[in-house]
């Protein structure tokens, strides 16, 4: 629920503050033409449930899409507006199967996701956690597993080869600091056989400074200008004084990797989650569409010119290489 800032009425009777608190509200709705975006409205009802501004809300923040809290439903567009309905709708449907099946979410099973999702210091909302881990569950729970045949694995495969394809990359030491005539010294150091990783760990401002400065690998064009000198470098060289906006840098070439495709044996283990995600994901477009026939949504008569209630199950598919994602499309798993 949201919540309203108090105003402070400096030298005024409690009377007239009270007749501004009732008035203001209804001044603010006569001089707009939109539907109200105070938290609590009703923007649609699923069976007899309805769902708020705040559902959408904390939908959009669940979905990483924060910026949207801050904006009335209206200004986000259409399909934008369709997708965070769709993804509540989705959300409260699933809960409810969880609840029905008992599904719950042990602390051992938050901590795990959260070592493995988030850097140690981060500060993240425990709510999240819980809910992502409980609909991962439920969908499992409610999807039958079917066998996925070495045919459909190598199809797969032979149909996405750019999936698996890996550009040409540098494994890199680096060290950052704020003022050039430190970068310089520490380079006279460097080229004198001071240790690298040993400069990196006490001098270098750099994320992975810890780590005597080695980078995690990365192709050309990935990382801002001076990071793509090292392309040019050969193994050990140490480089010359570089500048950026983030400071001075200073690279030691470990290696160039070149471009190659990772083998099918060892794409095997992704493309089998990849179609198991898709049997889940087809089997669920049915089950939400069943379960809406069931109890319909319905828009309410204000909100019926912004969203729709026409809509599916929504799933994604991620890349082996860099996370993006594209439709989950049914494919033939046997």
């Amino acid at each position: 629920m949201g919540t309203v800032r108090s105003i402070p009425f400096l030298r005024a009777g409690k009377q007239a503050a009270l007749i501004f608190i009732v008035c203001f509200p209804l001044f603010l709705s006569g001089c707009s033409s939109h539907p109200r975006t105070d938290k609590d409205a009703i923007v649609a009802d699923l069976g007899n449930q309805p769902i708020t501004i705040q559902d959408l809300e904390t939908t959009a923040l669940f979905m990483g899409l924060g910026g949207k809290s801050d904006q009335p439903p209206d200004q986000w567009s259409p399909a934008m507006r369709e997708l965070i309905l769709r993804e509540t709708v989705q959300d409260i449907l699933l809960v409810r199967s969880a609840r029905k099946r008992r599904i719950t979410v042990s602390p051992g099973e938050r901590q795990a996701f959260d070592a493995q999702h988030f850097p140690p210091s981060s500060d993240h909302p425990e709510q999240f956690t819980q809910k992502r881990i409980l609909l991962e569950k439920t969908e499992d729970a409610l999807s039958p597993k079917k066998p996925i045949s070495n045919s459909a694995i190598q199809r797969f495969y032979r149909q996405h080869l750019e999936l698996f394809l890996i550009p040409e990359t540098a494994v890199v030491d680096h060290i950052v600091v704020a003022r050039e005539d430190e970068a310089r010294t520490l380079h006279d150091a460097l080229v004198k056989g001071a240790s690298f990783s040993k400069m990196a760990r006490l001098e270098s401002l750099g994320t992975e400074a810890s780590e005597g400065g080695r980078m995690k690998p990365f192709s050309p064009g990935a990382l801002p200008p001076p990071f793509d000198a090292v392309f040019s470098m050969k193994p050990d060289e140490v480089s010359d004084v570089l500048s950026s906006p983030y400071g001075y840098h200073l690279f030691r070439l470990v290696q160039i990797r070149p471009e190659h495709r990772i083998s099918l044996s060892d794409a095997r283990n992704w493309i089998v989650k990849q179609l198991r995600h898709r049997q889940t994901t087809a089997f669920l477009r049915k089950w939400m569409a069943q379960k809406l026939q069931e109890q319909p949504v319905r828009i309410r008569e204000k909100y019926r010119g912004i969203f729709s209630s026409q809509f599916g199950y929504n799933g994604l598919v991620h890349s082996p290489k860099t996370g993006d994602t594209h439709d989950g499309k049914t494919q033939d798993t046997k």
